[in-house]
């Protein structure tokens, strides 16, 4: 009996030390961070793979509502106990206030609650300058703008070369998660038309621009294909003839007048 006692006392002893030894091996920070641009919010950490056979996390968040009622957190369910080490926190902070931001790590039977070192608030986001392409077309401009998350308007302003002081301004307010093409007239013809869009971020008035871009722009074709007046000799009649693109390759009979 001495002797299983004995045992049990020692295994208990070496399991209380590798615990204290392994708890010893957590660092004292995450050193979390979050990277907050065009009001898409991310929070960051660091790994504790290295020392922990099994890990994850839970992010917790707290705005002022939270503190001044009862000083409760709550979970941000999409991130809780995941095993990678970040979380989109967009939807979650998504008022004015300043929130404080904390990681739960669990390591093995090892616990660790580090907070982001200061509040946060999207006001504070990085204002990014519009994704647009500009692509030219015949009598048309086509631009294309990626996604644009809430609170963020878009003004496209829009002029033939020479002259600005004449340029049109058209306001974009949506645009879906895969983007969205743009079509505009080249109202004044043919020419070089330049375009800037600024991106604008109503809850604070930030903004952004793009550079200048400027491409030429080929006229409308005409949809009246030009007659042609064949005289024969004195007293024959005049014959008409509508001129036709040569068929190409490929097209059948009858597609040939379509340009």
């Amino acid at each position: 009996m001495f002797q299983t006692r004995s045992l049990l006392k020692t295994v208990t002893s070496a399991f209380i030390i590798a615990t204290l030894s392994h708890a010893a091996l957590l660092p004292t920070s995450l050193n979390i961070s979050i990277q907050s641009e065009n009001m898409m919010h991310i929070l960051k950490w660091s790994s504790l793979q290295e020392v922990c056979y099994s890990v994850n996390y839970t992010v917790k968040y707290q705005g002022e509502f939270e503190y001044m009622k009862n000083d409760s957190w709550l979970d941000e369910y999409s991130c809780d106990k995941i095993v990678h080490t970040e979380c989109d926190l967009t939807l979650a902070l998504s008022s004015d206030s300043d929130y404080n931001i904390s990681v739960l790590a669990r390591c093995d039977g090892s616990t660790l609650w580090a907070q982001l070192p200061k509040t946060f608030n999207r006001r504070d986001t990085v204002l990014l300058a519009p994704n647009m392409s500009v692509n030219p077309r015949v009598g048309q401009i086509e631009v294309y703008f990626g996604e644009l998350q809430n609170h963020i308007n878009i003004n496209l302003k829009i002029w033939k070369k020479g002259d600005e002081q004449n340029a049109i301004s058209k306001e974009i307010t949506k645009i879906g998660h895969n983007g969205q093409k743009f079509y505009y007239d080249a109202w004044l013809g043919g020419g070089t038309y330049c375009l800037e869009a600024e991106a604008i971020l109503d809850i604070t008035n930030k903004t952004s621009s793009t550079d200048t871009h400027c491409v030429s722009v080929n006229a409308w074709l005409a949809k009246k294909l030009p007659d042609i007046f064949l005289q024969g000799p004195a007293g024959a009649n005049t014959l008409c003839v509508t001129a036709r693109p040569i068929r190409g390759a490929g097209q059948k009979v009858g597609d040939e007048g379509n340009v």
